[in-house]
């Protein structure tokens, strides 16, 4: 660990004297102190829970790492920073550099995916949000089991969650019964909870 009395203060909470510790490392011209200290600013605005000054370090991280989780953490830090923020282009290299790139167990392409639905929702991109939906419901149909044990087990996210949304997007993307039919055929898919739950929802449109 390059800057250990940094990576201490953040620890301890400490996060301006973090902060100040490792100002000096950002344009070291040492790629892997600026890399840290990088990390460690970004880590330390985000915990202080001021995102807008954390995007700048976020940003920096994922172009030098090109990595699937840095790209997700500009992504997520981008949401927060605003309410009508939203990095579409991030979101988009976290998947499409997740293949390539060491993620913790916490990140996985249907959590980034639903986390990307979540924002677009919000924003009432619907039919953006609904690209996202189609794409989870080839998750869950290639699982076709449904239980949060076994989910988790797979890095997935629980099938209710999933589904929270999605009578508002289609509600909002297709006629009702092109909504109920897209609805029956992914029930027909999965075993008898998840089934039991989009019938539901169908019920309730």
């Amino acid at each position: 660990m390059l800057l250990e009395q940094a990576w201490n203060y953040l620890n301890d909470a400490k996060y301006n004297k973090a902060i100040k510790l490792c100002k000096d490392y950002l344009s070291s011209g040492e790629k892997e102190f600026e890399l840290e200290a990088n990390k460690l600013a970004a880590l330390a605005y985000f915990q202080m829970k001021e995102f807008k000054k954390s995007l700048g370090f976020y940003k920096r991280i994922a172009e030098i790492t090109n990595n699937s989780e840095d790209w997700f953490n500009l992504a997520l830090a981008t949401s927060l920073s605003s309410d009508n923020a939203m990095d579409t282009n991030a979101f988009q290299k976290a998947i499409d550099s997740f293949d390539e790139s060491e993620t913790s167990i916490n990140t996985s392409i249907p959590a980034i995916r639903l986390f990307y639905l979540k924002e677009l929702v919000k924003k009432k991109q619907y039919h953006t949000a609904f690209e996202q939906l189609n794409e989870l419901r080839k998750i869950y149909e290639e699982h076709e089991i449904t239980d949060e044990t076994y989910l988790y087990m797979n890095n997935t996210p629980k099938f209710s969650e999933a589904m929270e949304f999605s009578t508002e997007i289609l509600t909002h993307v297709l006629p009702e019964n092109e909504a109920f039919a897209w609805l029956n055929e992914f029930a027909e898919t999965l075993d008898e909870q998840g089934k039991e739950l989009l019938l539901r929802m169908r019920e309730n449109k």
